[in-house]
């Protein structure tokens, strides 16, 4: 299991930084875990973290801690977000 993002306004991220988006999936237990991203055609990006077999939340850069970020085409970043599910 895990997250497919699709963006209206971006068809490629390009990444700033030398450490991986800061992605992370928690489960029914809420705890969050650093998660792998993939990045297909048209700006979509698929979420997936080992050991959590059933995604409920995703947030990204959620600490600031970390200072690489995705940028769209026309050098935007992305902002932070969290999406909770039930």
């Amino acid at each position: 299991g895990g997250f497919e993002l699709v963006f209206d306004h971006c068809s490629q991220w390009v990444m700033h930084g030398d450490k991986p988006a800061p992605f992370e999936v928690a489960g029914a237990d809420g705890k969050f875990v650093a998660a792998k991203a993939v990045y297909g055609a048209k700006g979509t990006v698929k979420v997936k973290a080992e050991g959590v077999a059933e995604p409920k939340s995703l947030r990204y850069a959620w600490s600031w801690r970390r200072l690489s970020f995705l940028k769209n085409e026309y050098g935007l970043p992305l902002g932070p977000f969290r999406i909770l599910s039930e």
